[in-house]
């Protein structure tokens, strides 16, 4: 059981496959006060077709280095029933709801500032004829 809170991060990570709910519960919560590090390198990469929304009927905890089990791009851990599963080029990552909903948000605000860029664009060209 989780007593003290002098547990490195990969300890913590370990107690999460416990059986035992109340210890992934203290794992979890001490978990939370580590600094994320967050991976954004294959944001611009991201596509909708690549991603899968994955439903769980139980609650899940997950950290990415254990089976599964944390939010690859924000590096937190999360407590959900609802998991992304990403397809990148360097394999397989799981992320959080909060994540892929921000990466399909970047992807439409991308789309329409380019749309926008080239109308512009025929707007000016208009304007100089």
């Amino acid at each position: 059981m989780v007593k003290h809170k002098d547990y490195k991060k990969s300890d913590l990570i370990r107690i999460l496959s416990s059986n035992v709910s109340k210890e992934r519960n203290k794992a979890v919560k001490l978990l939370k006060k580590f600094e994320p590090l967050p991976r954004k390198h294959l944001d611009t990469k991201f596509d909708a077709k690549n991603a899968v929304v994955h439903k769980y009927s139980a609650l899940k905890a997950y950290m990415y280095r254990r089976e599964k089990h944390k939010c690859w791009r924000c590096d937190k851990v999360k407590q959900t029933n609802v998991k992304v599963h990403w397809d990148t080029p360097e394999g397989m990552k799981i992320i959080c709801t909060s994540c892929h909903n921000n990466l399909l948000t970047m992807k439409e605000v991308e789309k329409v500032r380019k749309e926008n860029s080239t109308n512009n664009e025929i707007l000016k060209n208009l304007n100089k004829i």
